[in-house]
């Protein structure tokens, strides 16, 4: 096998490079492409991650504060006002669930809870499951949720299962954030 030199090298890459149809605008616009419209996962999540206040408007109730952490590795931790029954409403666990990226500045997320009777009984595991969009900063955002009520003694992670009560709801939330 013959060996080339740094020239022939060279003059065959440069050769490859306009062959192919390519130009440096067009490396430029591929790599602000990749900036700017689809930060990895790895990237994403840290941009994410944080503690954020929400206002919480469900259909029929008022609004009612939330707070929600999430993590840089999709994790989702909330609570809000109604968790300790307030306002005569269920005493529920605090949410837990999983968040995942949906585009540039959106996520998706599904969460559950226990909710009991005055009693301190189970009475039913709630899913909500909602979309996230932050703004250009990722210091605010907004988003809408769905959430659906089982029995106790059903899968709420089971799609083909059905819920006894459906919710809607929308949200603005803020980070929060040290002065």
């Amino acid at each position: 096998m013959r060996k080339i030199s740094i020239i022939e090298f060279f003059v065959l890459c440069v050769s490859l490079f306009f062959l192919s149809g390519s130009s440096l605008s067009f490396a430029d616009t591929r790599i602000q492409q990749a900036v700017d419209s689809d930060l990895s996962v790895e990237a994403f999540g840290p941009r994410v991650a944080g503690s954020y206040l929400l206002y919480v408007s469900h259909v029929g109730f008022p609004t009612i504060p939330a707070l929600v952490n999430l993590t840089r590795d999709g994790g989702f931790i909330s609570s809000d006002a109604s968790d300790f029954g307030a306002a005569n409403t269920t005493l529920n666990t605090p949410v837990y669930g999983a968040w995942k990226k949906k585009g540039t500045r959106k996520i998706a997320a599904r969460t559950l809870y226990i909710a009991f009777n005055k009693d301190g009984v189970p009475v039913a595991l709630t899913r909500s499951t909602g979309d996230f969009t932050f703004t250009k900063d990722f210091k605010s955002g907004s988003g809408q949720l769905l959430i659906e009520q089982f029995n106790i003694d059903q899968d709420p992670l089971d799609p083909t299962q059905q819920p006894f009560a459906t919710l809607t709801a929308t949200f603005t939330a803020k980070r929060i954030t040290v002065p």
